[in-house]
Formats: structure tokens, sequence, C-alpha cells
């Protein structure tokens, strides 16, 4: 491949000495040039072949170099797409990306496009187009990938993976750490933009399946007249979850998650009371430990039951096949349905255990294998805490509660997130390798006596 500095006049360059941190006495002469596109090509030089080779050999995540100028440059290795990086430089180009920052003395950022990497004609040449924006305070590098902004609300959201590493000789020890960050002009007062953080870090515990806390609120005083700026971090304290990292290192994963965003902001403000409801009750299963589980049965119950009352409305032409079935199974047309002329269907004074045929034909997963006996189990459950009757024969025992909610739980998820109109490959993927789905499974096919309603 040929040498792309000779092809690009670069319009910075910075010349000097480069080390891993903690082994400043090992040291090699480095070039580092940036041209007018931004792009950085950095070659290292001095020693022999095989002292090059050894020190690359040291298992480093960062490079550090001071120029002539005093200009200070770090260069950081991410990770290798499989697990953590053992060097900055490799044969097999399997690191996922790398990030170069450089500061003097006041903090700068500088945004590169491309990165390409030289060591004196040993490896040739790596292009990476995968930079973002990097900030470094002292020993914290942290990238923010900016997902949204809402011009009209003065919202912008971005995503931050940060890391800090501390050196022992020529080890690094690294931790990461992933958070969103708000900043958001013009609050409204504390209480209510808190309210409105709620909503958000439930919505974002969804869709992460991880617990998303409020960290953090900064709304710094200043005079009326000027726009106040509240900084919110909702922090999880571990990198993110999976689904969230791969949307993050993909093009289309990242456009995805983005749309995803931007149509959860607009849906956020126009939920009603019902709505916020149904959102606290499945962000409890992210945010809170397991509590008392006829209590969490009853509520993910009731919610299942007020989002059916609330939507039930709204039918499209996958359901208009499912109704049909119902309505040959239930025999009772009259006071199920009011057919209009569209063959949209108005659900009047439906009662709990025909929203429960609904639920049955929404299991996507084939969790329900006996209808009749899960449903009398949803109900005669249900009566007995609402109503504090005695128990009865298909009152589910606590094996049995515990997976009826996580079914229950999994299929208003489903439901409820379509209703953002979010991206189908989105929640395509959301829905795959679902914790919740894999755990239910286990406890069915581990206990086939203990779960009535999974048998034929």
């Amino acid at each position: 491949m040929s040498n792309p500095i000779k092809s690009k006049q670069p319009i910075k360059e910075y010349n000097g000495f480069w080390w891993i941190p903690g082994d400043n006495q090992n040291q090699f002469y480095g070039n580092l040039k940036i041209d007018e596109n931004g792009e950085i090509y950095l070659q290292l030089f001095g020693n022999t072949l095989e002292e090059r080779e050894e020190y690359l050999e040291l298992n480093f995540n960062i490079l550090y170099g001071v120029c002539e100028d005093d200009i200070e440059i770090t260069i950081f290795n991410r990770y290798r797409s499989k697990g953590l990086a053992s060097s900055f430089f490799s044969l097999k180009s399997e690191y996922r990306y790398c990030l170069i920052g450089y500061h003097a003395s006041i903090e700068n950022e500088i945004s590169f496009k491309e990165i390409h990497v030289n060591i004196s004609e040993m490896f040739g040449w790596f292009t990476n187009y995968e930079i973002q924006l990097i900030h470094q305070k002292k020993d914290r590098f942290y990238i923010e990938d900016e997902l949204y902004t809402d011009n009209e609300r003065k919202i912008s959201i971005c995503a931050v993976n940060e890391e800090t590493w501390k050196s022992s000789g020529r080890n690094i020890i690294m931790q990461r750490k992933g958070y969103f960050k708000f900043v958001y002009e013009n609050p409204k007062t504390y209480y209510d933009f808190f309210e409105e953080m709620k909503g958000i870090s439930m919505l974002f515990s969804i869709l992460s399946r991880d617990k998303i806390l409020i960290q953090e609120i900064l709304i710094p005083y200043m005079k009326s007249n000027i726009p106040k700026k509240a900084l919110l971090y909702i922090n999880n304290q571990t990198y993110f979850r999976p689904i969230v990292e791969r949307n993050f290192k993909s093009k289309l994963g990242r456009e995805i998650l983005v749309s995803s965003i931007d149509k959860v902001f607009k849906k956020l403000y126009e939920l009603d009371e019902s709505d916020k409801f149904i959102l606290e009750v499945l962000s409890d299963k992210y945010l809170r430990t397991p509590g008392n589980a006829r209590s969490e049965f009853f509520n993910i119950v009731s919610a299942f039951e007020s989002w059916h009352r609330h939507n039930i409305s709204e039918i499209d032409e996958e359901n208009v096949k499912i109704y049909d079935k119902i309505i040959l199974e239930l025999g009772n047309k009259k006071d199920l349905v009011d057919f209009v002329g569209s063959r949209s269907i108005l659900f009047k004074g439906v009662s709990f255990p025909k929203r429960i045929k609904f639920l049955i034909c929404k299991d996507r997963w084939g969790l329900i294998k006996n209808d009749k006996v899960f449903t009398k189990i949803v109900v005669s459950t249900r009566n007995m805490i609402a109503h504090n009757l005695k128990k009865s024969k298909y009152v589910a025992n606590f094996g049995e509660l515990i997976v009826v909610q996580n079914i229950i739980h999994s299929i208003l998820e489903l439901e409820f997130l379509k209703s953002f109109s979010l991206n189908d490959k989105f929640i395509n993927i959301h829905m795959q390798n679902h914790p919740i789905i894999e755990r239910t499974v286990l406890q069915i096919t581990s206990n086939g006596e203990m779960i009535r309603f999974y048998k034929n």
C-alpha cells in the first residue's frame, strides 16, 4: 500500500518521543502529522527491529509522547473485537478502533475522521473510520457520541463511554463506564424537570435492559434573562449492555438507535397517566431488586389490563385475524365487539378472561402451550389477590407466579415499545436473547410438573 503521507500535505506536524506510561526509560522517536482533512499519521523510528518488536509485546493500552514544542500527545487504544487489546499495533488489525488526542497548556478538543498508523515499515498502513470526539482530563478518557438533539425543547443527549486507567509498572489497569448525558436548556421547575427525567430513565432502562438511574442534576443559578442549563447524568455504573453497545458500534445500528430515541421523546410528552403507570411497572423489572411476588404479579397484570383497555381501539391488520380467532372461540360476538365499516374493532366492557385471550395470541415465543389452564391460573390468582378470596386449585404457586409475570411482562414490553413506532429492526434486535425470556424458558423446562400451563 502506498504511503498516504506523500499524497497529502500536512498542516500540522509534531516531532517528539513516545513511551508507555510508567516506562519513560524506553522511548521511541516519533513523527505525528495532521493533514487538511484532520487525518492523523504517526510513524515511530529508532532502535533495532528486535527492540521494537519486544517493545510492542508489552501489552500496553496507552502511549504517551512529548513533542519538541512541549505539546503532549496521547495515543489511546480501545478494544479489539476479541476482548481487551494486547497492544496498540496489531499485525492482524484485530482492534476495533483507536483514538488519538492532544492537549497543550489549555484543554483542547479535536475530532479525527480517520487514523493512519505506521511503524518504520514494519506493518504497513492502517486506516480507521470510526474515530469520534475524545476528551482527556488527567487519567480519564471519554468519548461523547451525540445521539439526539431537540431544538424546540432545547434538549441534547450524548452517549458517553468513559475509561479510567492506572499504571502499575508495565501493566495498565482499565476501568470502563457508560452512561447517557442530557443537557436541557430552559428547564421547568426543578420538580417538573426531575419527574420528566424519571420518565426518561425508565424508558432508557427498558431500551438498555439495565439499571439506569439519575445520578446527578445540576441547574446552575443564573439571572432570569439568561437561559439555564440542566445537566443530567443517567448512569448505570457499568459498560453498556450488549444490545446498546452493538448499536453504537455500527453505522446502521446507531441510526436505528437515534431514530428510536427521537420517537421515544416525541411519544414521551404524550403519555397519559395510564401509559406512565405501564412504563413504571415495566421499568421496575430492571430498576429494582425483586420484591413480593404476589405484588409484582398483580402490578404487571393490572398494567396489561390498563394497556389493553386504553389501546385496544387501535387495531392493525395483524390484530384483526387475532380478534376473529378470539370471536370464533368465544362465540358471543354481541357483548364483545362492535364492527365498524373499516373493520376496526372497539372493545366495550370486555371481561378479564377475554383480555387474556388477546395476551395468549401475542405470545411470539411459544411459552404458553395450554391456553385454558394458563387463563384459569392468571384469572384465579388475580381475583384472589384483588378480592382476598380463598385459594383455589388454579391459583398459581410461587414458581408459577414468577413465570406468569415474566411472560406477561415480555409481551407487554413488546407491545408497549411498538406503540412508540420504533424501527422494526430495533424491536427485533431488542427482543432477541431477552434475558427474561431465557430465564422463563429455563424455569419452565427445569420443572415441567410445576408449570401446569406449559404442558399440553
